[in-house]
């Protein structure tokens, strides 16, 4: 969800063997699995992304489970781009998985490539073992460096994967733009019945996340100053006007 709406999805896998694409409607439900197993460039999956559009779908998500060629990964995300462009204006997001060798997939800053070269409006950093949180795979410098790299190329970051609301603090600190959860919205675990007392709970602590602290100024300008009347180096600028009047003014009232 976005930190400050609560979105629900639906899953398409994107191969015959391996799950991986998934849709995601602007609500406040949770995420459901459509639970289908066909390749992203056959016309079925064409009809079920155009269904999920036809009711409001914001986002369409394509994941590469099984997928570890990035020309077949550009392909299978271009048979989707015209889905993701229609009127209602559905956008596409690229899925990377921390544990994408447990995935058989692709490495996630190779993802961020492969959405940066086909017009991808976003990408989503999820899991695909999901009896492991996100944040247990993944040390939090390696997520901050993959949400920077995709705001580098000009893509919204998404992040996922057993998170909770006491994760929304987290996963706005690292810079992300969304954060995806399923269990935490459900009574019952993933499978579950979508709560709206969860969802109503999370949607409060996106209000709680504090934005990430804006960067640091830059340093001062400085002036190196050699030895002399002024005994120091790396003076500022500003100093160095004021001890020069200091100085003129003393030589005037000993003239």
């Amino acid at each position: 969800m976005p930190l400050d709406a609560p979105v629900m999805s639906a899953t398409f896998p994107s191969s015959d063997s391996t799950p991986g694409a998934s849709t995601t409607v602007p609500g406040d439900a949770g995420n459901s699995s459509l639970g289908c197993r066909f390749d992203i460039a056959s016309p079925k999956l064409a009809r079920a992304v155009a269904l999920a559009v036809s009711v409001g779908v914001a986002f369409v998500k394509v994941g590469f489970a099984g997928v570890t060629s990035e020309p077949r990964a550009r392909r299978l995300a271009l048979a989707a781009q015209p889905r993701a462009g229609t009127d209602v204006g559905a956008r596409l997001v690229l899925v990377a998985y921390a544990d994408w060798r447990r995935a058989e997939s692709l490495a996630p800053a190779r993802v961020v490539a492969v959405a940066a070269a086909v017009g991808a409006a976003g990408v989503l950093l999820d899991t695909v073992n999901k009896g492991v949180p996100l944040f247990a795979i993944e040390p939090l410098a390696s997520l901050a460096a993959w949400v920077a790299a995709a705001h580098a190329a000009r893509l919204f970051a998404a992040l996922a994967g057993g998170l909770s609301g006491s994760d929304f603090v987290r996963a706005r600190a690292l810079g992300a733009d969304l954060v995806g959860v399923r269990g935490a919205a459900c009574v019952g675990g993933r499978t579950g019945r979508v709560s709206r007392a969860r969802v109503a709970a999370l949607r409060a602590l996106t209000g709680a996340a504090a934005p990430p602290a804006p960067p640091a100024p830059p340093p001062p300008a400085c002036v190196p100053v050699e030895r002399g009347l002024l005994s120091q180096r790396d003076v500022e600028l500003s100093e160095i006007v004021r001890r020069d009047d200091e100085m003129l003014h003393a030589v005037r009232e000993r003239a």
